[in-house]
């Protein structure tokens, strides 16, 4: 008597996208741009200004958390649901994850773009994504054309004059820094040495006259609290985290 065929299985999802699973949790491998994505939420979320936008990072995940979600939706069916009924919910928790990290890395440089839009230097304008020079653009636009509609228009014509070209501004003008605030960079920020920088200099004593300023020495793996405008530069170059 001839046995019956086992009828076929599907194959079980990817390893998900921050954690790739091994046989025991000690060969577990962390996925090099879920980790660079969490340095950049966490040093987005601490810093005065807005950083340079990780487009390379965030593409890659996205485009991950796609293929994911495709071998999962296959995975859960036909035959393969009672054998990925237990792994399938493991991944989709993972890929929820993967998404909540990304979602508040956006969230995080918009909060910042809104509420600094009109005082966005060349410098700090090309630090963002071209979908992020278009909002900032048009909500200095909308900005302006509310508070001319709103009061300006009923001003005499002296006091009516307000920089109504925001959609064109790589540099906006006078009339969207009246209405958001700059960036503080005088605050402190806790940083994360990443490598032996020596002595640096890091505040300047605004009451000696002869011009004297504070140093200290980061060390690899030491922590400080610093004033952001000492060490921009740093920050810049991936030499301090912040955390």
């Amino acid at each position: 008597m001839d046995e019956e065929e086992a009828p076929p299985t599907a194959p079980p999802p990817p390893p998900p996208m921050g954690m790739a699973m091994g046989s025991s949790p000690n060969t577990a491998q962390v996925n090099p741009q879920w980790t660079a994505l969490l340095a950049a939420l966490q040093a987005e979320e601490h810093c005065p200004e807005v950083l340079a936008w990780q487009g390379e990072i965030v593409d890659s995940l996205t485009s991950g958390l796609r293929t994911q979600e495709q071998h999962i939706e296959e995975a859960m069916k036909g035959a393969g649901v009672r054998e990925n009924l237990f792994s399938a919910p493991l991944y989709q928790m993972e890929v929820a994850r993967v998404r909540y990290a990304l979602n508040s890395y956006v969230r995080a440089r918009l909060r910042k773009i809104l509420k600094c839009a009109g005082h966005l230097d060349s410098e700090a304008w090309a630090r963002l994504s071209p979908h992020e020079q278009t909002l900032c653009s048009r909500y200095l636009g909308l900005c302006a054309r509310y508070h001319h509609a709103a009061f300006l228009q009923d001003l005499p014509p002296p006091f009516q004059e307000g920089d109504l070209s925001a959609d064109n501004a790589e540099c906006p003008g006078a009339f969207g820094k009246a209405f958001t605030r700059p960036p503080a960079l005088d605050d402190f920020v806790f940083a994360r040495v990443t490598k032996d920088l020596g002595e640096i200099v890091v505040d300047t004593d605004e009451n000696d006259r002869g011009g004297g300023s504070k140093t200290t020495r980061l060390a690899e793996g030491d922590i400080h609290v610093l004033k952001y405008a000492a060490v921009r530069p740093l920050v810049y170059s991936g030499a301090l985290a912040l955390f």
